[in-house]
């Protein structure tokens, strides 16, 4: 029986290599990649306040400039982290992407080197609760950093010849998410043993899209 298990689980990993493309992993992003720009309601009543940087920064600035906002932000984000590690105990994620956004998109797996899936998930969780404006730079194919952490990067790209705010981050987590769900998969790499995930989700609709990929650049 054992023995059994030990050659399916082989011939799985076997199966999953087999379906990455070769020249997606060679994807590359542009080298014109600069901070993102946030406006996030921090107290009720006065105008948003200005962050620059990845969302690990934009909270390491809250946590000194409104301790009492960044605490409780962080409070949900531990308890989606805990979410996320105890539904890594099944083999297939859930879906928790609205099935509107799910017909309008689509993902691409792969086409970029994987990062671990745990580090992907915990950057999915700081956009998820830290609500903002996103300002995205005048495209094509501009596109930031807008998460990054223990080498873990989240990408979000504009294709629109012109400036574009995202108001709802929603769209934008779930996208992440939904990419997550369908390119993540359990690598027996050695040093890399464990859920690992690359692509990237394209919301039509909207022209930008999202990317999930290795990132070992500066900052990161």
């Amino acid at each position: 029986m054992r023995q059994s298990i030990v050659t399916f689980l082989a011939l799985a990993s076997l199966t999953l290599a087999s379906a990455v493309p070769v020249a997606g992993i060679t994807g590359e992003l542009p080298d014109n990649a600069q901070e993102p720009t946030w406006r996030i309601q921090v107290e009720e009543g006065k105008p948003p306040v200005i962050f620059h940087g990845t969302i690990q920064k934009v909270m390491d600035q809250l946590k000194i400039d409104y301790p009492e906002y960044a605490a409780k932000a962080l409070e949900s984000i531990e308890e989606d982290i805990q979410a996320h590690e105890s539904e890594l105990t099944t083999a297939v994620p859930e879906v928790e992407v609205r099935v509107a956004l799910q017909k309008r998109d689509h993902n691409i797996c792969y086409n970029f080197p994987v990062a671990e899936e745990r580090h992907i998930s915990t950057g999915i969780a700081y956009l998820r609760r830290i609500p903002g404006d996103l300002r995205l730079r005048p495209g094509p194919r501009a596109c930031d950093r807008i998460s990054c952490s223990e080498k873990a990067g989240i990408w979000l790209c504009n294709d629109n010849p012109f400036e574009k705010w995202i108001k709802s981050w929603d769209d934008v987590a779930n996208g992440a998410q939904a990419c997550n769900n369908e390119c993540r998969y359990f690598s027996y790499g050695g040093s890399l043993t464990g859920w690992v995930t690359s692509g990237q989700r394209f919301h039509d609709p909207g022209l930008f899209n999202v990317i999930l990929r290795y990132d070992d650049s500066e900052g990161c």
